[in-house]
């Protein structure tokens, strides 16, 4: 799943800002580029940087949507 600097910074606690220069200087793997100038990253990444695991919870309350499963099938 890619997610984009501010859902990054609320995952850490951190500013928006503090997230784009990271996602910018490669530390969170390859990144994607969404329409616009928005930069994404694969959440996955994130999280082997960070050294940690998000729970669902985490997630929505950053504002990350979730598909289902039956929106994935």
């Amino acid at each position: 799943m890619l997610i984009t600097a501010p859902p990054i910074g609320r995952l850490s606690s951190r500013p928006r800002l503090w997230a784009n220069l990271q996602i910018r200087r490669g530390r969170f793997g390859p990144v994607f580029r969404r329409r616009g100038r928005a930069y994404q990253v694969e959440l996955a990444a994130v999280e082997a940087a960070l050294g940690v695991r998000f729970s669902s919870d985490q997630l929505v309350a950053a504002g990350i949507t979730i598909p289902s499963e039956q929106e994935v099938a």
